[in-house]
């Protein structure tokens, strides 16, 4: 089956109401969103399985349909996924970035990983997930009232999730404009093709990550 072009931007672009990572969506978190800012009391979310291997897998999934990210998934460390160490090198790279030295959606793929990482630190996730590596299956969002104007702000656990969904937006944003790049519209099609013949996404993309191959298309 032929895929039209209709068919394959609907495939590549971002999804709010696709479960990326887990069980959740930012559709989901939104709504949660919007019971804390109304109520100004916690809700507790349940995201299933968030670990390392998932979060990596799932970002490399999303760039894996573009050629311009490359053949080898940039989250392998010592044979196996490690976010931090993306997170480590890419800001290394970044703080000595000069004009074309970094793509786009790599600098903006590098920041929200890196309010991925910080936000762990804030809420005291993080030594647990360099530990494990593993987020609890149930996050409670809450939101505090600032003095002076009587705003309520969420706290950073939000953040954790919402940055990830930011990671997957800037990479599926890049995919759809390069996907009008001559150098790489062509491959684009045949891999989403292959992954999806019926021309039709499960709005349940993590499913697939466990047997994902990490190295190659």
């Amino acid at each position: 089956m032929q895929l039209n072009q209709k068919q394959i931007q609907e495939i590549i672009k971002y999804n709010p109401q696709r479960m990326y990572f887990g069980n959740w969506s930012e559709t989901v978190l939104n709504a949660v969103q919007q019971e804390v800012l109304r109520n100004s009391k916690p809700q507790r979310l349940y995201i299933g399985d968030l670990t390392n291997d998932i979060i990596c897998n799932a970002l490399w999934y999303e760039m894996s349909y573009n050629p311009a990210y490359g053949d080898i998934s940039p989250f392998i460390y010592d044979n196996k996924n490690d976010i931090v160490h993306f997170d480590n090198t890419y800001k290394q790279k970044m703080a000595y970035q000069t004009k074309d030295f970094l793509r786009n959606e790599i600098v903006n793929l590098t920041w929200n990983i890196s309010a991925f990482i910080e936000n762990l630190k804030k809420t005291g996730f993080y030594d647990n997930f360099i530990e494990t590596g593993e987020l609890p299956k149930f996050i409670d969002i809450s939101g505090a009232k600032t003095l002076t104007y009587n705003i309520v702000c969420l706290d950073k656990k939000h953040r954790i999730l919402d940055s990830l969904n930011k990671a997957i937006q800037s990479i599926a944003n890049q995919n759809c404009c390069d996907f009008c790049d001559y150098r790489y519209k062509e491959q684009i099609e045949k891999i989403v093709m292959r992954r999806h013949p019926s021309g039709r996404r499960s709005d349940i993309s993590y499913m697939m990550l466990s047997t994902f191959n990490q190295t190659t298309k």
